[in-house]
């Protein structure tokens, strides 16, 4: 991979970055503009709606952590089985000589199974990702139609505002889950792009071309 490439990659991140801070933005003025018309209905029902907020942060924070594990050890696992791949090319006669083809193969096996296994724990970690979403956002609606069920009884709140109600938490319900979800899916490209910070970061020694000859 050239110069250029790195480059483009790194613009490539520069615009997704810039993307998720927009849908950001706008997200944080849906649940602001959302939370002034459910305050207006029910300031009661709000509070339920305001608490699913640290629920959904400490679930992603702790995502994201073994995301992030999980990431490092994939890019450490293709680090290791390409220089096993680059030892074999290198020491293709001697692997000829010896007949080491069978051995070779089980230790394949091995190293293909070890990359398996954590490709299978990532997609697991993102469809449990969207299952405490989903089960999340179930108990939201769940405890409102229960506590407005009660405010419907007490004569606090009519029938017609609590529909309204659960139609309208959806615009704050929604965009907060998307804000939380950056972290997590930051945590994909972080270890990626340390790496790349790193490399473009190391120091170079001065080429002898740009030394002035003495005549």
């Amino acid at each position: 991979m050239n110069c250029k490439q790195y480059w483009r990659g790194c613009q490539q991140c520069g615009l997704h970055h810039g993307q998720q801070q927009c849908e950001a933005i706008s997200h944080l003025f849906r649940v602001v503009s959302g939370l002034v018309g459910l305050l207006i209905i029910s300031w009661k029902l709000t509070l339920v709606v305001i608490a699913m907020a640290p629920i959904k942060y400490y679930m992603v924070r702790a995502l994201a952590k073994r995301k992030e594990k999980y990431i490092r050890e994939m890019i450490e696992l293709n680090r290791d089985i390409s220089a096993w791949f680059s030892d074999n090319i290198e020491g293709i006669k001697e692997i000829k000589l010896w007949n080491l083809y069978r051995m070779r193969e089980r230790t394949f096996c091995e190293k293909q199974g070890v990359v398996l296994e954590n490709n299978k724990r990532n997609v697991m970690l993102d469809a449990w990702n969207m299952f405490y979403e989903v089960m999340l956002e179930w108990s939201v609606t769940a405890m409102l139609y229960i506590l407005g069920g009660i405010l419907i009884c007490n004569g606090t709140l009519t029938i017609g505002g609590v529909f309204a109600f659960i139609s309208y938490s959806s615009y704050v319900t929604g965009p907060i889950a998307s804000i939380m979800n950056i972290r997590y899916a930051f945590s994909r490209i972080m270890p990626s792009a340390e790496r790349l910070f790193t490399f473009l970061d190391l120091w170079e020694e001065g080429s002898g071309d740009s030394l002035p000859l003495r005549k």
